[in-house]
């Protein structure tokens, strides 16, 4: 799914009025009935519902819903933000529309005619929308404040009100509504996807309001957001007569003394995700626990007895390189050595990358490459950023010098292409912000990549089930039990949904 700037939105509006052909008003309504739709779904019980419009045409939505919802039976409080004289043409359609019914319909001209709001009740935001393109002020603001004081919940329709739909380098901040959930239309917003402004979004909703199917395919956006649809995609089926040699031969490099869990963890999800052959490579003291925790891999030991002097790699198999490896000066030189041997992408994750880092050695990741830093290694590789675009800017001229593909990890974890794309995920949560998950990830990556898929595939097919089996265990234990090992349990899981 492709991520459209407010501009491109705009331009998707206009472009099916003019193409389906469809009046303004009734695609307005058509969008209107998505959000009623999702009301009754969620609140089957129709507690009292306070919406706060504007006077454009994101009011405008908020009239249609109010109406909808009063027509239902839903007590509906609808509060017109008198921030303009002006109003658009389809907020007065809907605001004539919504007279013709007994709705409790009611003016804000200053902070000191806030009404109270009952406690139970939802607030809806209906104030702003995605063509916000300067700071809020005067009433607009004044009430913002109000309604962020408020412990009621709050949906907001498009995008929270003062919120920008792509960089909010320049936005206030502070001032931004804060929702508990948003519904926004078509596609997602590309300030939904970023800690420093997702935060004010809550969880977010995706409405499919019908806009064209044509406009859609043909505009250009380098950002993605990852659909089942595109896993479904690139996922193969296994052969009826399939056999180990033919899923691959991975291996996964890691560990010092202390550390050995890591590479426990990441060679078991290699495993579960369906390689053929696991192979994990540690320092002398970590064989015992290795085939101890992991019966089914393979243990071998490069040099050295707590880390590694040297590291032994063939031409046969795919790599992991960096869970639990340490930053001895003796294995920098070992890592560096061992992929100035390579001629095949590998996958690169933790310390790993910190070595890379602090050595300069770009040059020495083969082509096609899957690096997997969380923010903390990408500082490390990119230097300090002011924002999470600026990051990821970063991150793509790295990616398109070296020709690699960088995972940034974490919330809405992105895929960086070397061609400039950028991939967001869609699976995950914050229970997953546990020691090792990193480490799963690059288990679960390196095996797709051991199976015959290409590193984009093997990147996305990586994060995107890595998210879902993290989903999954915390359907069955919550956010504050999930650790790594329970993520590489509910791996076979996460896949099973689309075999067969």
């Amino acid at each position: 799914m492709k991520i459209l700037s407010a501009e491109q939105t705009r331009a998707a509006d206009a472009y099916t009025i003019a193409n389906e052909p469809i009046a303004s008003i009734d695609l307005m309504e058509r969008a209107s009935r998505q959000l009623y739709y999702w009301f009754l779904d969620c609140f089957p019980d129709k507690p009292e519902v306070v919406i706060f419009c504007g006077k454009g045409n994101n009011g405008g939505d908020g009239l249609a819903l109010s109406r909808m919802l009063l027509l239902s039976g839903f007590k509906v409080q609808t509060l017109i933000v008198e921030h303009s004289k002006n109003s658009s043409a389809d907020f007065q359609k809907n605001f004539s529309r919504l007279q013709q019914l007994n709705s409790n319909l009611q003016s804000v001209d200053n902070q000191q005619s806030f009404p109270e709001i009952p406690k139970d009740s939802i607030i809806v935001d209906a104030i702003l929308g995605s063509g916000l393109n300067q700071p809020l002020k005067g009433l607009i603001k004044d009430i913002v404040s109000e309604i962020n004081t408020l412990a009621n919940y709050k949906v907001a329709i498009d995008i929270p009100t003062g919120l920008y739909a792509d960089d909010n380098s320049e936005s206030e901040l502070t001032h931004v509504l804060k929702a508990d959930y948003t519904l926004s239309f078509q596609a997602p917003k590309l300030s939904f996807l970023f800690p420093e402004t997702g935060s004010y979004c809550g969880e977010f909703e995706i409405l499919d309001i019908g806009l064209s199917s044509v406009f859609l395919e043909n505009v250009e956006s380098n950002f993605y957001f990852l659909t089942d649809r595109i896993i479904e995609s690139y996922f193969k089926q296994k052969p009826k007569f399939a056999h180990k040699g033919l899923n691959g031969h991975a291996e996964i490099i890691g560990g010092s003394y202390g550390k050995i869990g890591a590479v426990v963890l990441a060679s078991r999800a290699c495993l579960k995700t369906g390689a053929g052959l696991v192979t994990a490579q540690v320092p002398e003291c970590g064989v015992e626990v290795l085939q101890i925790s992991n019966p089914a891999v393979m243990a071998r030991t490069g040099v050295g007895k707590n880390l590694f002097e040297e590291m032994v790699v063939a031409s046969d198999r795919f790599y992991g390189f960096g869970p639990g490896l340490g930053t001895d000066v003796s294995t920098q030189n070992a890592l560096l050595k061992a992929l100035g041997k390579l001629h095949r992408p590998c996958v690169i994750d933790a310390d790993g990358l910190n070595i890379l880092a602090a050595k300069n050695a770009w040059d020495l990741v083969p082509e096609d490459s899957i690096l997997t830093p969380h923010i903390g290694e990408l500082n490390r590789m990119v230097g300090k950023q002011n924002s999470s675009l600026d990051y990821i800017d970063a991150a793509k001229e790295l990616a398109n010098k070296c020709q690699v593909y960088i995972l940034i990890k974490g919330a809405h974890s992105h895929l960086v292409c070397p061609n400039g794309e950028v991939v967001f995920n869609n699976t995950g949560n914050p229970g997953m912000a546990t020691a090792g998950s990193g480490d799963v990830l690059t288990g679960t990556i390196t095996s797709f990549l051991t199976q015959g898929y290409s590193s984009k595939e093997a990147a996305l097919l990586g994060m995107y089930f890595h998210g879902l089996a993290g989903d999954l265990g915390n359907l069955e234990l919550g956010l504050h039990g999930l650790t790594a090992t329970d993520i590489v349990d509910q791996i076979p899981v996460a896949i099973k949904a689309f075999e067969g």
